[in-house]
């Protein structure tokens, strides 16, 4: 057993082979320094000396066999790499250090390839997490017969003075590239001398881009700043901190907004004439900028200024340099019966509609706003009352004329418009809006209710050009619907509420699909949920419209079942109203007795028998009675 070494030796017993290895170390430290000399005092007889050598030695010296594992490292090797001799010895580098580099573990098969491999200034990371540095050799050992046994590596620790140049080194590194690639424009500049000392790329593409209005050279840092003031401090050399933002003329035409910052340079360049540069494109921020303050003041619809916007501009205006201050109204009739008739698209479109008409009739001084739903404003300053009833004229002639031209129902379009003026400063701005929303009001009273009877005609005839469902179906029912009615000793006003009912209890379709209103096969389930809508749809129809808001509660129910299996509530019994009641046995007879798209009608007294069977179940036994004996009174008549 080798009892000279001190304990990092893997093999035991095998002098010879240690013997070959140590001089292959003496030759490798020969061939790296002059600090060990070939001479008669290094012969291999003298082993003992030898390994004092190599045990001792400044260098970190390790080897490794065939598989790349330890069967050797010196003292310093295992100080530097803060590990024991019994944990490294018969490990593999990769088992010992996870953070082993792979340009380490190819150097190491190139070394068993008979090759030497050397590396300088190499970073490595401690076992306990520090970074340094080394000089490092790899080359192979070999046995007596001429093959590679392994490896022999040299490590030559950098002493901290290299270290921390190094170090310094790679921290310029890395602020040098940050430098070459951050998206800010950086520039030294002399301010006397207006010379560019130091820029780095984006600094000189920024210039570039500002430079259109002389051809393709670059703008010089001066020209960014248009404050004059500014550059005459700056080459004075008094300036402190300057920052300015700009916008600047591209060679495509497009704009480009710049922040400037100029702050003196604090590194010791020489004089103090010396600035750092700090430009950067800001372009991307003032478009979002400007979008959200376009957003914060106008209507998301019409692209009109908003509430908010008009508070501000009429508070503004509200000054005595602006009298006469004038305002015009305008509040859409009808909007909510077209919203819920249409749908609210069609009512979008009709205040988009509005918005542009307003906008045609307004000049270049006029502030117009949407403040509300269907509510329109229009600031006129330095506007008398004359001129101000000159363009509230003119506004009624451009509806009219897109009246006439327009197809009604969704795009019937009517706007009650009123005006006010102040005249003087001592007035006060609201009581002009409030005359203005009084003279609104009275012509809104005068205008509504024909208004509502204009769109309610146009619903009705929009209805029946969707479905299959005639006029003629609407004046069947109704005189059925008014016999039997009379049967039941139903007042004058009560039949003419029954025959309104008869021609617009299926408003509600107005919003249901073509297809599924004209489909000539069975609906599907879904269909038949959309299709079952209709009287909810009816309803708010005639809660919007004075002229059938009276008879919504049977628009609603006209097809609940005495029995409570209808829709859309499940009511039962008297709980329908019985306009509804009288409606549903009417329906169901006309539509059982004449053509449809998906059957042919049904014989009279097979209809009838049919109204006989549904009574007490989906009809009103007693209404049912009287229909039937009504109807059989006509066949004996006839």
């Amino acid at each position: 057993m080798t009892t000279y070494h001190q304990g990092s030796l893997l093999w035991e017993n095998q002098q010879e082979q240690w013997q070959r290895i140590i001089e292959a170390c003496i030759l490798g430290l020969q061939h790296k320094s002059c600090e060990v000399k070939a001479n008669p005092g290094y012969k291999a007889g003298n082993l003992a000396c030898l390994s004092y050598i190599v045990e001792n030695h400044q260098s970190a010296i390790a080897i490794l066999d065939q598989q790349l594992k330890y069967v050797y490292a010196n003292n310093r090797y295992l100080d530097e790499y803060a590990v024991t001799a019994q944990a490294l010895l018969g490990q593999s580098p990769r088992s010992i250090f996870p953070d082993f580099p792979p340009s380490w573990y190819e150097a190491y098969q190139l070394s068993l390839s008979g090759q030497v491999i050397s590396m300088n200034n190499e970073p490595y990371i401690r076992p306990d997490g520090k970074k340094d540095w080394a000089n490092w050799e790899c080359r192979p050992w070999f046995e007596t017969d001429g093959t590679i046994g392994g490896i022999m590596i040299y490590t030559e620790m950098i002493p901290p003075r290299k270290k921390a140049e190094l170090a310094m080194r790679e921290n310029a590194d890395f602020f040098q590239s940050i430098y070459d690639q951050i998206s800010l424009g950086i520039g030294l500049v002399d301010s006397q001398t207006s010379q560019v000392l130091r820029a780095n790329t984006r600094f000189t593409e920024l210039l570039r881009c500002c430079g259109a209005r002389k051809g393709d050279s670059p703008a010089h840092p001066f020209d960014l700043l248009q404050d004059q003031h500014d550059l005459l401090l700056l080459r004075s050399g008094h300036a402190g901190r300057i920052a300015s933002v700009s916008q600047f003329d591209r060679s495509d035409g497009s704009r480009i907004w710049l922040s400037i910052k100029i702050t003196p340079s604090e590194s010791d360049f020489g004089s103090g004439s010396k600035c750092l540069w700090m430009v950067e494109d800001i372009s991307e921020y003032k478009q979002k900028e400007s979008d959200l303050l376009f957003q914060s003041n106008h209507d998301a619809l019409t692209g009109l200024y908003n509430r908010s916007y008009f508070d501000q501009e009429k508070e503004r205006l509200d000054a005595e340099n602006q009298l006469p201050f004038s305002v015009i109204i305008g509040d859409i009739n009808g909007l909510k019966m077209i919203n819920d008739a249409f749908g609210r698209a069609s009512g979008d479109k009709l205040l988009v509609e509005t918005a542009k008409i307003l906008q045609s009739c307004c000049r270049q001084s006029d502030i117009l706003a949407r403040t509300g739903g269907d509510e329109f404003y229009i600031l006129m300053p330095q506007t008398d009352s004359a001129t101000a009833a000159a363009i509230l004229k003119q506004i009624n002639q451009v509806l009219k004329e897109h009246e006439s031209s327009s197809r009604g129902g969704a795009h019937f379009l009517s706007l009650s418009l009123g005006y006010g003026t102040k005249e003087r400063f001592d007035q006060s701005a609201d009581i002009m809006v409030r005359t203005a929303e009084e003279h609104m009001l009275r012509r809104k009273i005068l205008e509504q209710r024909s208004l509502h009877s204009s769109i309610l005609s146009s619903i009705k005839a929009t209805m029946h050009e969707k479905s299959h469902e005639t006029r003629e179906h609407g004046e069947r029912l109704a005189e059925l619907a008014k016999n039997v009615g009379k049967e039941l000793g139903l007042s004058d006003s009560q039949l003419q509420d029954l025959e309104l009912l008869s021609n617009v209890h299926d408003i509600g379709k107005i919003i249901i699909d073509d297809k599924i209103l004209n489909k000539p096969d069975k609906l599907t389930e879904q269909e038949w949920v959309e299709m079952k809508k209709h009287p909810d749809i009816g309803y708010r129809i005639a809660q919007a419209s004075p002229d059938i808001r009276h008879i919504s509660d049977s628009i609603l129910c006209h097809h609940e079942r005495w029995d409570g299996k209808g829709y859309p509530h499940g009511l039962a019994g008297e709980a329908i109203p019985m306009f509804a009641r009288i409606l549903a046995i009417v329906d169901a007879f006309d539509a059982m007795t004449n053509d449809r798209t998906y059957r042919k009608a049904m014989p009279v007294d097979a209809a009838i028998q049919e109204i006989k069977n549904g009574a007490g179940k989906q009809f009103d036994p007693e209404i049912s009675g009287v229909f039937a004996r009504l109807m059989a009174k006509d066949r004996q008549t006839v």
